[in-house]
């Protein structure tokens, strides 16, 4: 175990799919404390991963052991244990930023020529 808490990394999750459906699949395995589906800080949309809390130990080893593999919602479910805490919404915000070579929305300036920031034809 490298996670600090007894929490899932839950990929592959359905856009259709709410905290509750992931509730009703995972709450055979023990007391939840938390679900958490991130969505994007500009769209709203989902991000197609999760994550599902337990209390105890032995209730998320379960549900990793039964549930990575199964399909939900049509979606084949890849869980693993998280492997820290999960971000506030303040550092969901920044978006690749620092990072030379790209603007902030992960575009390569370089390669993306309909950023309007590419070479015109050489004179």
């Amino acid at each position: 175990r490298t996670a600090a808490k007894p929490s899932l990394f839950v990929r592959n999750v359905s856009l259709r799919l709410k905290a509750d459906d992931l509730y009703d699949a995972f709450t055979k395995f023990g007391k939840i404390k938390d679900i958490h589906l991130p969505r994007d800080y500009y769209t709203g949309s989902q991000r197609g991963f999760g994550f599902v809390e337990f209390y105890d130990w032995r209730d998320a080893e379960d549900a990793q052991y039964d549930m990575d593999g199964k399909n939900l919602d049509g979606k084949r479910l890849e869980i693993t244990f998280a492997q820290s805490d999960r971000r506030t919404s303040n550092e969901m915000r920044v978006r690749d930023s620092g990072r030379p070579g790209r603007d902030n929305w992960g575009r390569d300036r370089d390669r993306d020529r309909s950023y309007g920031g590419g070479r015109g034809p050489e004179r």
